[in-house]
């Protein structure tokens, strides 16, 4: 394929999806600055009143229960989002609930037994695996919420499929981390600090489950009504299961690191890792935002056979995240030690772990939704290898490093498998679908976001207080703005924007 006719967005293109990915991730944007917001303050609070040490033990608690959640859902998070996208484009009902209905009944068996399994293994897994014996009551308290976060998870993903985005902002973004929040604040009141961080964890996820369940039987009626229902369990488990490799494999991916410093060093370096991590993933929450709702619309897209339209978007959604990202990495870069301070003294020391997180992290807004774009169109065996590969990769480099760089290692071990994983997934993107997500007009946030760095380095000073960051910070992004708006927006950016704008503020035209 011609390279300079990918680089040439459709003209006079009719997209009929796009403000619905736009709107979508535009609620999912609202809620995610909340659901950030509120979980970087629960982060803080954590590290704040268990310190670096047990923070650390913690958090390996956490990454155990994450993995042990995706493991429980099979990969079927990834089969309803795909089926039910298809089957509701053809009007299917029947077919919708039967996969609905078998999704939940798989993930809720899957999700008890291994729950039950990490409950019973929690001492074997904290004194033989970690040498670690305070992590044990961590692990075995924790692994009551496995069932909660698979179920939720998988409810969720049904009222996506539905393009109903607000729902999974809701509850992962505003109810989940409020609820964190407000119960480690009581429990931490109370003068409960491990076993309180503990509680208020496994009572958050119940009761989001509990809405999420309830979100679901309002999103979709007919799942609890007499009607006829078609299960094809084979055909969703034969599409769903490798996917489960790949979701595992994800979070291997994910926590190798944290795992693997917990393995090799003390609990005090798995709790500052923790926070660097923690501030590095904000940079690619407004790719996120776009894939919750961007992913159905790849299978729908994709089904009827509507490549132009998908290119158009896929191009689309990779530049605005990038935009919207790129100011956020600069002040990460600039500030990567005050915003280690805010954790606390002892966290400063994580800094360079903090920048180099955060450049594989930009890497993989770069590439925009290449994930699924290759999951949504059944690219399943593609994806699998990728992953398996990378997965492999990850742990071989942090078995190395580790060892003997500690902090630093897990950091470089880990973003060069990222920018690994996201490059390799892109090739195979444009080598399979034919498509890319880039354009020129990617050059100007770049250029916005040189100017806005070099107002950084004018105006930050030698020593700058809390106040003179946020100013500073403002000043910058301001810039960035400006530079934008001088630099002037595309004519479907503006078409996009009044578009948008007319469904969810009743105003007829921005520009």
């Amino acid at each position: 394929m011609n390279s300079g006719n990918l680089l040439r967005a459709p003209t006079n293109f009719k997209e009929p999806e796009l403000p619905k990915v736009a709107i979508g991730a535009g609620i999912s944007f609202v809620g995610m600055l909340f659901g950030g917001a509120s979980q970087y303050i629960y982060h803080v609070l954590l590290a704040k009143f268990l310190g670096p040490s047990y923070l650390g033990l913690f958090v390996l608690g956490l990454s155990l229960v994450s993995i042990s959640s995706a493991l429980s859902q099979m990969g079927l998070d990834n089969g309803v989002l795909r089926y039910v996208s298809i089957y509701r484009g053809v009007g299917d009902k029947a077919r919708v609930k039967g996969t609905v209905v078998r999704a939940l009944q798989l993930t809720a068996i899957a999700s008890l037994i291994i729950g039950t399994v990490v409950f019973v293994s929690s001492n074997a897994i904290a004194t033989a695996i970690f040498q670690k014996p305070h992590l044990t009551n961590i692990v075995a308290g924790l692994a009551i919420s496995i069932p909660f976060l698979a179920l939720m998870a998988l409810a969720l993903t049904v009222c996506q499929a539905f393009y109903i985005a607000k729902y999974s902002a809701l509850v992962r973004n505003v109810v989940l981390p409020g609820l964190n929040v407000c119960l480690l604040s009581v429990f931490f009141a109370l003068g409960w600090k491990v076993r309180g961080a503990v509680a208020g964890y496994v009572m958050a996820t119940f009761i989001a489950l509990g809405i999420s369940l309830y979100l679901l039987g309002k999103t979709f009626p007919d799942l609890t009504k007499r009607r006829q229902t078609v299960y094809e369990t084979n055909k969703l488990l034969r599409y769903s299961l490798p996917l489960l490799l790949v979701s595992f494999l994800d979070y291997v991916i994910l926590w190798t690191d944290t795992i693997m410093l917990g393995l090799f060093r003390t609990s005090a370096e798995v709790g500052i890792y923790s926070a660097a991590m923690k501030t590095s993933i904000l940079l690619i929450l407004f790719l996120v935002c776009f894939n919750v709702i961007f992913a159905p619309v790849i299978s729908d897209l994709y089904n009827r056979k509507e490549l132009k339209e998908l290119e158009h978007i896929f191009k689309t959604v990779m530049r605005w995240s990038f935009t919207l990202a790129f100011p956020v990495f600069l002040l990460m870069v600039f500030w990567s030690k005050e915003i280690m301070g805010f954790f606390g003294k002892e966290f400063t020391i994580g800094y360079s772990s903090l920048l180099i997180l955060s450049l594989g992290r930009l890497v993989n807004v770069g590439v925009g939704s290449v994930g699924n774009m290759l999951i949504m169109t059944g690219k399943t065996t593609a994806t699998l290898v990728i992953t398996t590969i990378v997965a492999l990769l990850n742990v071989l480099l942090n078995y190395l490093l580790i060892p003997k760089y500690g902090l630093l290692g897990a950091a470089l071990a880990t973003t060069f498998s990222l920018v690994f994983y996201h490059l390799a997934r892109l090739l195979e993107v444009v080598y399979v679908l034919r498509i890319h997500p880039y354009s020129l007009k990617i050059y100007k946030p770049i250029i916005a976001g040189l100017i806005s760095f070099g107002g950084l380095v004018i105006f930050s000073g030698n020593t700058p207080d809390l106040l003179r960051i946020g100013c500073v910070s403002l000043l910058s992004c301001c810039l960035y703005m400006a530079t934008l708006l001088l630099a002037g927006l595309d004519s479907s950016d503006k078409d996009l924007i009044s578009d948008v704008s007319s469904k969810v503020f009743g105003k007829k035209r921005v520009f």
